[in-house]
């Protein structure tokens, strides 16, 4: 599946990314980021796309009871290998099924809200929401270290790359 293997490569992308960011950065607070870490961004990417893969073999899906694995934030191994088991699954999962989405809706702890989706659609969802967190990171790791060079378009939407595509074709 086409989506299967975009989610794939997003995965390798941010794997590279940690892979290159120094240990002494990974973890340090950045003004940029307003006190939060490298890390933090990881960790948040990360969750999603365990909250989906844990959410498949439920049939219920919440991004809102991930778990904040802390060390996922601080160890860049831990992450590392959280990202290639859900690289894996992404890879061998396949099909589409139907998922319920629960999620909180305001601020108050009992306001859930439970709405029918599905799995590629969600699927979808986290790729623009890894995409939308590598941006800021790749506004991070331009300041941590200038001298790593990423992916082009490492952390650029994929309308975007398809315009830019389209706005520099001669016109016909």
């Amino acid at each position: 599946m086409e989506i299967s293997n975009t989610c794939s490569k997003i995965i390798a992308q941010l794997t590279n990314a940690v892979e290159l960011i120094p240990d002494d950065s990974y973890a340090r607070p950045l003004d940029l980021l307003h006190g939060s870490t490298p890390g933090q961004h990881v960790r948040h990417i990360a969750e999603f796309l365990l909250a989906l893969e844990k959410g498949y073999g439920l049939g219920v899906v919440s991004y809102d009871l991930r778990e904040h694995n802390k060390e996922m934030e601080t160890s860049k191994r831990f992450v590392l290998d959280a990202l290639q088991s859900a690289k894996l699954f992404f890879e061998s999962c396949l099909e589409d099924r139907p998922l319920v989405l629960e999620s909180m809706h305001d601020k108050a702890d009992n306001n859930w809200t439970s709405v029918s989706t599905g799995y590629f659609r969600e699927l979808l969802y986290v790729i623009d929401h890894a995409i939308h967190h590598m941006a800021i990171l790749r506004m991070a790791i331009a300041q941590i270290s200038p001298d790593i060079k990423l992916d082009a378009d490492f952390g650029m939407a994929f309308s975007t790359l398809h315009h830019q595509k389209k706005m520099n074709q001669p016109a016909a």
